[in-house]
Formats: C-alpha cells, sequence, structure tokens
C-alpha cells in the first residue's frame, strides 16, 4: 500500500483554495482507513472534520482551525506512522488495558448512583421498582434495558418503565441515569473499587478526598475510546460528590460537610444503635 503524504501548511491562510483544502479532507479520509493508533485516530478524526467544516464555510475561523491541524501533524512525525499487524494488536491490548485501569479507578461512582436509584425507588414505592430490586445484579438489569431499548419497548412493568418513573420522582437525570446503569454493569466485568467501601462505612473525609482527586485527574486519565463520554463520568462523580461530602471549599476537601444523603445514613446508624441499646 503506497504511503500517504500529506500537504506542508500552507505559508498564507489565504493559499487554503477549494482544491487544497479537497486535498486535505481526501488525505484525511484515506488516513482514517490506515492501521493507526488510537490517539492518531482521534487527531485524524478532529482533523477530518476541520477540513470538512472548512469546505461548508471557508470563515477565517475555519481556514485558521485547518492551518493549526497541519501544523500538528508535521511538528508531530508519529502522527504520520503506520503500523504492522503485529504492532496495531499490541497498540489494541496496551489500549484495552488503560481501559480497565480507567475502569477500576473511577467505575465505582457509578455504584454510588446505580445504589442511589435503587434504595431512593423502594423507599418511594415508585412505580415498577422491583425491577430495580436486589435479587437481579445490574448486569442482568443493564442486559434487559438493552433488550428493551433495542425494541424499542414502551411496555409497563418494565426496566426502562422503572428506571423513568424513579427519576422523575427522586429526581435523578434519565439520560445520565440509563448511562450510569450501563456502564456499571460493563464495570462490573472487570474491577471494583472503594469508593463504596467510603460510602458503606461512612469515611465522608476519605470520600472527599477521593473526589477531589479524581475530579481533577479524569480528563486526563480517561481513554481516548472513552472521551465522548467524559461529561457523563464528571457528571457521576458529581452526583456522588453532593449527595455524600458537599462542596465547602473546592481546594480543600478536608472542609466538605456531610450532604442531605450522608446525614440520612448517619441518623439511620444512630437510630440503629438506639434500637440496639434498647433491647439490650
Amino acid at each position: 500500500m503506497a504511503d500517504l503524504i500529506p500537504s506542508q501548511p500552507e505559508e498564507d491562510v489565504n493559499h487554503y483554495t477549494q482544491y487544497r483544502l479537497q486535498q486535505g479532507l481526501q488525505y484525511s479520509e484515506a488516513r482514517l482507513t490506515r492501521k493507526i493508533s488510537p490517539v492518531t485516530h482521534a487527531f485524524m478524526k478532529k482533523y477530518h472534520d476541520a477540513y470538512e467544516h472548512a469546505l461548508e464555510s471557508a470563515t477565517e475561523r475555519n481556514i485558521g482551525a485547518v492551518f493549526a491541524y497541519d501544523e500538528i501533524l508535521h511538528s508531530k512525525p508519529f502522527l504520520q506512522r503506520e503500523f504492522s499487524n503485529s504492532e496495531m494488536g499490541l497498540v489494541h491490548e496496551l489500549q484495552r488495558l488503560r481501559e480497565l485501569e480507567f475502569l477500576a479507578s473511577y467505575g465505582d461512582y457509578l455504584g454510588a448512583n446505580t445504589s442511589e436509584l435503587r434504595h431512593r425507588s423502594r423507599e418511594l414505592k415508585t412505580p415498577y421498582y422491583e425491577q430495580l430490586s436486589a435479587r437481579s445484579n445490574w448486569t442482568t438489569i443493564a442486559e434487559r434495558l438493552t433488550v428493551q431499548i433495542q425494541a424499542n419497548s414502551s411496555a409497563e412493568n418494565s426496566v426502562k418503565a422503572a428506571v423513568y418513573a424513579a427519576c422523575m420522582k427522586i429526581p435523578l437525570d434519565y439520560d445520565q441515569t440509563m448511562w450510569a446503569i450501563q456502564a456499571y454493569a460493563e464495570r462490573n466485568g472487570h474491577c471494583h473499587n472503594d469508593v463504596g467501601e467510603f460510602i458503606e462505612n461512612m469515611q465522608w473525609t476519605k470520600l472527599a478526598k477521593r473526589i477531589y482527586a479524581d475530579l481533577h485527574d479524569i480528563p486526563s486519565a480517561i481513554p481516548l475510546t472513552r472521551l465522548a463520554e467524559l461529561p457523563s463520568w464528571i457528571k457521576a462523580i458529581e452526583t456522588v460528590r453532593d449527595r455524600y461530602p458537599a462542596v465547602n471549599n473546592d481546594d480543600d476537601p478536608e472542609t466538605w460537610v456531610p450532604a442531605n444523603r450522608a446525614l440520612e445514613l448517619i441518623k439511620e446508624s444512630i437510630e440503629k444503635k438506639e434500637r440496639q441499646h434498647a433491647k439490650e
């Protein structure tokens, strides 16, 4: 297969004619069909989109974006590299390992989100809440949900109906919750971490420090293959933060104080101990 050679960046943005823009678009389309790393693929997708936008509307801003991507492409030789089959196998294996590492580090926030859904739907007796009960694990629930979504089902007494009813009543963001259930089920096939244990043991300062660190780290930790999910992951972490150790001072998690759900758990724990003492 012949090497693909990109055009040099133009010395003047006015030299980006329709013909030159077509050349850049064709190069990016061909490049995306080759054996390239996930990093290069993500870059080439943006490179392609920049050329496409410039062809649709040759504004100063769009042409400037094309010029910037050309400069990056030529200043980073690895972006022009192609891989052998064995090298691509290694690249994909490393990418898979990074995804597992990411799920291990951040996945338990999804568990806190789904636990809130299960607990509150049962507490409020929302319609069809039994569909979300602990009799089924989240992997099974997610599988049922996927089937119902694919079938575009509107049946009553379904997981989909149960999630919708619970989200309306609690309230929770419906789209975010649907995503969290499916993402948590995927994560459960791989790993476990300590966010749920901090909540269960009511270790609010430890939880606050973990949340603070993860909110700062996740933009650089998330694999490129999941970059589009970044807003949903951040929202999942913020949901745990806002329900348990609410923010008091953004820059000092040790000053964060227990929020509504944390106070409820503390109260339940105290009442349980008082009942036990009363029996004794």
